[in-house]
Parts: C-alpha cells; structure tokens; sequence
C-alpha cells in the first residue's frame, strides 16, 4: 500500500496521509497525531512540560511520534499524557469498526481477575459508527486502568497488547494505535455532534523537578489484513527481548503430568515413568512436572532431599525426592523430549516452609482482607492464599525457589502456571496498587536465572489469552481445555485474538481434558499450527497408558496428519 505522507513546514511534522487519493485526516481536529498533556486537575499544560516532539517513518506504514517532557515545578507531580488521532479510512465515518485484542475475560470471567472488571466485552469486532452522532465511543485498557487513569479502577474492554485498530468495510484502510507494553494504556475514541472525533492513547507518568520522560507512540496504516498492525507492534517493541530458543520451535506435541496415578490402581505418582514409555509413539516433544512440591509456593530448597508430595489426594500422598525427579528428566530426555518443571507464582498454602516470613505478602482486596483465589486440590495440606506480585517479598522467594530448581535439577524449561493472576490490585497499603509491574520484573529475572544455566533454557507463561506475559517469556504453555476458552467458537475464531501477544512464539498448551476438547484442540492447531496438550492427573486420568483403544488410534492419527502438514 502507498502512503503518501504530508509535511507541515512550520513544525516538520507529518500533518496528514494520502492513500488512494484520499487524506486521512478531513475532520476532526487531532490531526494525524498529536499529543496533549494534563495534570492531575485535568488542565492542559501541553507548552510547560512538552519539551521537543519528534516524528519519524519506520518500515511498513508506521509513524512514529517522539515527545520528551520535562517537568518544572517545585515537586513531584502527576501528568495525563494523551496521544490523540483523527485520522480515518475515509469520510463514511459511520461504518467505521474496530477490532481489539481483546483477553478472553470476557469468555471466561476469571475470578482473580474480576477486580479489573467484572462486566467485559466478549467480541473483539464492535461496530463504532459516529461516535456523538448515533454511534457509541469506547474505552478499553491494556494492564491495570490506574496506570493510564486518575479516576478509573476497571475497564470493559481488557487488551493484550497496548493497540487499538480501526477500519471501514467501504476502504482497504487500516489504521491503529500502539504503545510501549512496558507502561499502562487507555485507548479511546470519542466524538460529537459538530462532527469532532477522535481516537486517543493515554499514560500517567510522574516528574520531579527537572525530571525528563521520553515517550513514544506509533500510527500505523496498513492494508485489510488485521494482524499487520500486531506484525508491527512485535517488530517495534519486542525485537530486543532475549533471542528465542530454537528447540521450542520444533515441539509439537506437551505432555503435562499432575504426579499422575498409576495404571490401572489410581495410586498417584506412577504415571508419569508409564507415560514416558509412550512419549515417541505420541510425539511428545516437551514434557512438564507438575505437583511434585510438599504445597504450593514451596517447591525446591536446599537441603531437602525428600517429601511428601499429593497429600490431601483421597488416595494417599506420594514420597517424592530430588533423585526420584532427577529420574524422571532423565527419562524424558532418553525419549527424546524435552524436560520441564512447574512453578505458580500466584498461590501459597498456609503450610509452606517459612509462611510465616512471606505472609506479609499475601495479596489483600479493597476490604483489607485476603484476596479469594482458592484452590484445595491433592497438592494442597493446609489452605492456599492468594500472594501479590507487586510485593518484592514475594518475587524474590519465587526467584530463589526458581535458581534452587535450576541448580539442582537443570531442566529444560521452567513452565509458570496462571501468569495472568499478575494483573490486578494489592490493596496493602489501603490504596490500589497495580500489580502487573512487579509480574513483569520478576518474569525479567527469572528469564535471567534461567538464561544463567545456558542459552536454550526457556521460561513459558500460560493463559494468553487472559494476559500479555508471554511478552517477557520464549512461549505459552498454559491449560485452556475449558468450555469458556477452547471450546468457544469466538476462541479459535481467526484473527485469534491472543497471537495479538503471542506472535511467532511458540504455543505448547496444557490440555487437562484431552479427551473432551480433543476436536476443538485439532481445529485450533490445524488454524495455527499450535502444538497439542495431552496430560494426566487432573479432570481426565486415563493419561497415554489408559486411553480406550479407539480414542488413541484417533489421536496418534491427528498427530501425525498434523505433522506431516507441518514437515510438508
């Protein structure tokens, strides 16, 4: 697509775009891309603080728009800083759409995450029209509403990446919004009946005296397809992060064991060396252990040679034991997959060693009370309690547990369960605080942890469909065989929302239900080139060893057609 862009002489900055001799910007009074700021009062102080506005043309369509502020005053301040657009596809500005990467909130309504908002939208394709004249404006949020508003908790429209995209059926043109997913995003768009419009994406940012901020903002316009602008965001923000890990690419087949029951005696912790036997017949390529830990947030230390592991399962507990684990990634890499280990950052049982010293980190609701995020399942003695990401408390004990594992076990990968519950609030000090910042600091130096040991050690999040983690991760490998997730149509509907984060990372998933969700599992990787989740120990039990005859002569015949598809 030819764009063919308009510089102002008095300011050298592109003041408007051409494409098919149409002008994006014909009304509205943004112009192509601007910027506004204001303080904590909602006063314009745009010529105190803008010290020096930059625009630059990158690669494929994209402006980018450079501003440097620098505060003045006497003390620490507060500003709203408000990019802001009005450019559009053409003049029928009453068929003009957007489509969101949207998280999948508004699919599945996840408990921890309903402090972000309880009423989400569920489709990621709204009709917009003219907003102030007939049509509706929007807002949505990329991470926590009061990292990019003074007076917003929640937000109907969650993103995974900080982007907002807008179209017309009647033009090719595509047009979007996007920022730095290191800071908090409010995207909007607003208009009225003297026929003004706008579409907008605001941070906070605070500045002492003299204090500088450099910030960025990109416009994009590409041609009809959806996933151009995310192709940009990725190749703008992300093509620094530590380089991928070759072997991840190849997997295609996630073996997930929660210290799964034996077969045929249901006596847990002997289906994992049974399974293992199958990995080459199913193609398993990666394989993670899972409910191995005495409880959660406990899960390694040194000196600990054994433990009882599965002890509230109503069959009895397992004796497991650094060798025994050691035993196993052995085993598994004998069968030519790579192993993995678990960690859940969100969760700690009240019995864990030393809770008492990490109990000051539990994560408190706007009541002052414990956040709910309950889970009582077999790996769990006493009572779990939800932990807060943004208490440096407890991300540097996760990190210790996480060097213990790479020291003493060297695994191949750490697999980090429910990366998403990093979004929300801690109400500890009686104000809320976003907790979203300190997820990613921590996913920052575990990746550095794991690095350590060697530069095809790989850390996964999981549920990206629910949060942008995977943006600080080497891919996904999360559980999303849920009648809300995998099995809603809208989930696997192309342009699948979550590759909005995703990208060209892997996407190993977790399948509890391997059986149930099987054909939804199919559809998705026949779309995407997903990998499959098989897995053993919770919801299904029958794992690789107990699958009906029938059941397995279908999978292994999937699995296959979708790696011939992939090799061919």
């Amino acid at each position: 697509m030819k764009v063919d862009w308009s510089l102002n002489e008095s300011d050298s900055l592109r003041s408007n775009a051409v494409v098919g001799g149409i002008p994006l910007v014909q009304r509205g009074g943004a112009g192509l891309l601007g910027v506004k700021v204001f303080d904590r009062g909602g006063a314009e102080c745009s010529d105190a603080l803008v010290v020096h506005s930059k625009q630059e043309l990158l690669e494929g369509g994209v402006l980018r728009l450079r501003v440097t502020l620098r505060q003045s005053g006497d003390r620490l301040e507060d500003f709203r800083v408000r990019f802001v657009s009005s450019a559009q596809p053409s003049g029928a500005y009453g068929t003009t759409r957007l489509h969101l990467p949207l998280t999948a909130q508004g699919l599945m309504s996840h408990p921890t995450l309903t402090d972000l908002g309880t009423e989400q939208i569920a489709s990621c394709l709204l009709d917009l029209g003219m907003p102030g004249q007939g049509g509706k404006g929007f807002v949505g949020h990329y991470r926590e509403p009061t990292l990019s508003s003074f007076d917003e908790l929640t937000s109907r429209a969650t993103l995974l990446i900080p982007l907002m995209q807008w179209f017309q059926p009647v033009s090719p043109v595509h047009i979007s919004l996007f920022g730095s997913p290191e800071l908090g995003w409010r995207f909007g768009c607003a208009g009225d009946v003297r026929g003004k419009m706008e579409f907008s994406a605001q941070t906070l940012v605070s500045l002492a005296r003299n204090q500088e901020v450099h910030l960025e903002m990109f416009l994009a316009v590409s041609e009809e397809r959806i996933e151009s602008s995310w192709e940009a965001f990725h190749r703008i923000h992300c093509s620094d992060a530590a380089k991928s890990v070759e072997w991840t690419k190849a997997v295609r087949v996630h073996y997930y064991d929660f210290l799964s029951p034996g077969f045929p005696d249901g006596k847990r912790g002997m289906g994992y060396p049974q399974n293992a036997e199958l990995f080459s017949e199913f193609k398993v390529g990666m394989a993670t252990q899972h409910g191995y830990y005495p409880c959660m947030g406990d899960y390694l230390v040194p000196g600990r040679s054994s433990w009882d592991a599965m002890s509230n399962d109503h069959m009895g507990g397992f004796s497991m034991s650094i060798d025994e684990l050691r035993r196993r990634i052995e085993l598994t890499r004998k069968q030519g997959a790579r192993a993995n280990i678990y960690l859940h950052t969100s969760l700690c049982d009240r019995k864990a060693l030393n809770f008492a010293e990490i109990e000051p980190a539990m994560r408190l609701d706007v009541n002052g009370r414990p956040f709910p995020y309950s889970w009582n399942g077999p790996d769990v003695p006493g009572q779990t309690v939800s932990m807060s990401m943004a208490n440096p408390l407890w991300r540097e004990h996760l990190l210790k547990h996480a060097a213990s594992i790479m020291d003493v076990l060297n695994p191949d990968a750490l697999v980090i369960d429910e990366t998403f519950a990093g979004l929300g609030y801690d109400y500890r000090n009686g104000k809320p605080e976003a907790m979203s910042t300190g997820m990613i600091e921590f996913l920052k130096k575990l990746r550095e942890i794991v690095r350590a040991k060697g530069e095809d050690k790989a850390v996964f999040s999981s549920d990206c469909a629910l949060g942008s983690f995977v943006l600080w991760c080497d891919g996904e490998g999360g559980d999303h065989a849920y009648d809300s997730l995998l099995g809603d149509e809208r989930y696997r509907d192309p342009p699948i929302r979550y590759l909005a984060a995703l990208s060209n990372k892997p996407w190993l998933p977790c399948n509890w239900q391997q059986c149930r969700f099987w054909d939804a599992q199919i559809d998705l990787s026949r779309k995407l080139g997903t990998g499959i989740g098989v897995a053993n120990g919770w919801i299904e039990y029958a794992g690789l060893k107990g699958l009906p005859a029938e059941m397995k002569k279908r999978m292994l015949q999937d699995i296959r057609s979708l790696e011939t598809k992939t090799d061919s």
